[in-house]
């Protein structure tokens, strides 16, 4: 049965398709809410893997999420994979955002910088972060209310720093679900 989120999914897929230019369709490979928190799973299951949305349902209806064109490969942050893990295609977006803007829309990184995505690892609330140096979205297990937006509009084109999300650190935001999709 699908769920009103799922739906959404569904029904901005086109969205997805346009940004990333990948018009073959998508695979769901997470869900919060069926695979579960665990940092482990997550991590063990995006791995290695191309071409990923992540699509965050947040406070008051919010949904936003990014992009990643390039295999996740390490969570080290030290690692010499880890720079080879950013990218300049990567990009953030949003579905819905209560008004603050009106369409889905996309915001690309500012002058080639390279977008990363971190995961984390276990029993840490946070599951991953997203964006540039200190231009970043923390995204935390739905079972933590402390998720955290920073310094967006730094290094992303055409965004405000509470555009996204509603508001900004050191104001916290829950994050209800993820839901990962391969684009294909």
């Amino acid at each position: 049965m699908i769920d009103e989120q799922q739906e959404m999914v569904i029904r901005h897929s086109k969205y997805f398709a346009q940004w990333t230019d990948r018009h073959c369709g998508y695979k769901k490979i997470f869900d919060t809410a069926v695979n579960g928190i665990s940092n482990l799973r997550f991590n063990k299951t995006i791995m290695n893997i191309p071409h990923l949305i992540f699509i965050c349902f947040g406070d008051y209806g919010n949904v936003y999420g990014t992009y990643c064109d390039l295999p996740i490969t390490t969570l080290d942050i030290n690692s010499p994979d880890f720079e080879k893990n950013k990218s300049c295609h990567n990009f953030i977006f949003t579905l819905n955002s209560n008004g603050r803007i009106q369409d889905p829309q996309k915001f690309e990184l500012i002058n080639e910088k390279r977008g990363s995505i971190q995961l984390h690892e276990m029993d840490d609330p946070c599951l991953f972060d997203f964006g540039y140096g200190s231009s970043r979205v923390y995204v935390h297990k739905p079972t933590s209310k402390k998720g955290y937006c920073k310094n967006l509009s730094r290094s992303y084109e055409k965004i405000k720093d509470n555009e996204l999300i509603g508001c900004m650190f050191p104001q916290p935001f829950h994050t209800e679900r993820v839901i990962v999709l391969q684009m294909l």
